[in-house]
């Protein structure tokens, strides 16, 4: 919703009015349309402004999908563009806020966040969370083996529902803002309660 900002993440110049443009007319031939900004550090601090701005520039727009930089593709040259998660949790909080007042669907898509990172409380609403418990046949989250979980993770109670953080940020962001929502025990206990069975 900054043009500059637009701009120099598309990587074209005067491309902000055009792609306004362009959503009208979608609209306006009677398309559903549903955004996917990508969140990247220089707008991880203005998803509510974003949102607000949706609400008022495009009220035809119900559904709005969070991304995050992921470390792929142009991505993979520019890790300086994936966001920080420890900045990310309050901003989609107040995101997802301003989104329940102005009855927009906020998403978290499989490329956006991990669920500690703001979605804890919104699971109907991510990705991964759902796929993790999709009848027939639920198989857990297939995270296609760029995504992992470090040891803030262990002891998650949503780690069963979650692919985790990108390889890259584990390994350039050391996992930073990655903390469980809350824990839990793990089935197999404590390494005292495992020797007393074997005994």
């Amino acid at each position: 919703h900054k043009p500059e900002l637009h701009d120099e993440l598309a990587g074209l110049p005067g491309a902000y009015p055009r792609c306004l443009k362009g959503i009208e007319h979608l609209l306006d031939a009677g398309i559903r349309v549903a955004l996917n900004p990508v969140t990247a550090t220089s707008t991880q601090d203005h998803l509510a402004d974003f949102v607000e701005f949706v609400a008022v520039r495009f009220p035809r727009i119900r559904s709005i999908s969070l991304s995050a930089v992921q470390p792929h593709g142009r991505g993979a040259n520019n890790i300086a563009l994936m966001p920080d998660y420890s900045r990310l949790q309050n901003s989609v909080r107040r995101a997802q806020q301003v989104a329940r007042e102005n009855n927009i669907e906020l998403l978290n898509p499989y490329c956006g966040l991990p669920l500690c990172i703001g979605w804890s409380n919104d699971l109907p609403r991510s990705v991964e969370a759902i796929e993790a418990t999709a009848p027939p046949d639920p198989r857990g989250v297939d995270n296609h083996g760029n995504k992992r979980h470090g040891a803030p993770c262990v002891d998650c109670g949503l780690r069963g529902r979650c692919g985790g953080a990108w390889h890259a940020y584990w390994d350039v962001r050391k996992g930073s803002g990655l903390n469980p929502p809350w824990t839990a025990q793990p089935p197999w206990g404590e390494p005292q309660q495992l020797q007393d069975l074997v005994d």
